[in-house]
């Protein structure tokens, strides 16, 4: 998580003092209230100095940032609290989520090649873990969320390639994701359907034993109806597991693994859907994330 001003980072080293630009950016462009910004950092036993506290950080970051660029005067005291005035272009979140709004329509619309490169543009901000430096109460749920709502994104991009028959492209890919997130259905299913495309079908059902071996040795689960339908349909070695040769990059049928079994096509709505100028003197992350990560 940081600021960067004209290219170079901006130095924000406490802890604390990165929670409160942390909450800022998350809600960018609304007014946070100081009794707003101690109930996330202390919960709900804030300490009797929490508004001193809090006022100081503010001081410091707006110090730190106009070291870096005595014109810049983003965090702006307002009645009732304080408000991080960014562009859309400024904060890699409202970049990210313009990005994959953006992608999700294209993807809608039967315009996979453009979906896929979009979504991969938006993945491509993050770095590392959202909210990394900040401790705080808030800072463990929000990056849980972040995490959680990247991992939605990212199944989404890998569904959408693999109905575009990339399936040998994305092996090492979700072969590394599956090996990080073991217990997301969703990646160790587009990596079976991958293999499985490839001809290995042994291996596929490997992947698929793995998971169920360790559902039930570390948390005494069986397998969710997904990978049980999946690991079924690789043993009939079922015709919809197949890759529809007539799919096009501009009408292809959508196979979204861990949303429906190969086989489900999307309904195509259409939509229309502009992009951001992209040039900013300011980056502001959510995360290690980016250029210099999201949910406001």
């Amino acid at each position: 998580m940081g600021v960067t001003a004209h290219g170079s980072p901006v130095n924000v080293d406490r802890p604390r003092r990165r929670a409160v630009l942390a909450y800022l950016l998350l809600h960018a462009n609304q007014v946070v209230s100081v009794d707003q910004l101690a109930g996330a950092i202390w919960g709900v036993s804030p300490p009797s100095t929490a508004r001193a506290q809090i006022q100081s950080e503010i001081w410091a970051l707006r110090r730190s940032i106009q070291q870096a660029d005595i014109a810049a005067e983003p965090i702006v005291t307002q009645p009732g609290g304080y408000l991080l005035a960014l562009t859309a272009d400024q904060l890699d979140l409202a970049r990210y989520t313009t990005l994959t709004t953006t992608a999700r329509v294209e993807g809608e619309r039967g315009l996979l090649e453009n979906a896929c490169k979009l979504m991969r543009e938006a993945l491509a901000l993050w770095r590392g873990s959202p909210l990394a430096g900040a401790a705080a109460d808030f800072v463990e749920p929000g990056r849980l969320h972040l995490e959680e709502r990247r991992l939605a994104d990212l199944e989404w991009l890998l569904g959408l390639e693999l109905s575009l028959g990339r399936h040998h492209e994305l092996i090492a890919e979700l072969t590394r994701y599956v090996a990080e997130y073991p217990l997301r259905e969703r990646l160790r299913t587009q990596l079976m359907i991958a293999l499985y495309r490839c001809g290995r079908q042994l291996e596929a059902l490997r992947v698929a034993r793995q998971g169920c071996q360790m559902l039930a040795d570390q948390h005494g689960l069986d397998p969710g109806p997904l990978l049980r339908d999946l690991e079924l349909a690789i043993l009939r070695q079922d015709p919809k597991l197949d890759l529809d040769e007539r799919a096009t990059p501009d009408g292809a049928a959508v196979v979204l693994a861990g949303t429906a079994l190969p086989g489900w096509r999307a309904e195509r709505r259409p939509h229309a859907a502009t992009r951001p100028d992209s040039t900013s003197r300011y980056a502001w992350t959510l995360s290690a994330v980016a250029r210099d990560s999201s949910s406001g």
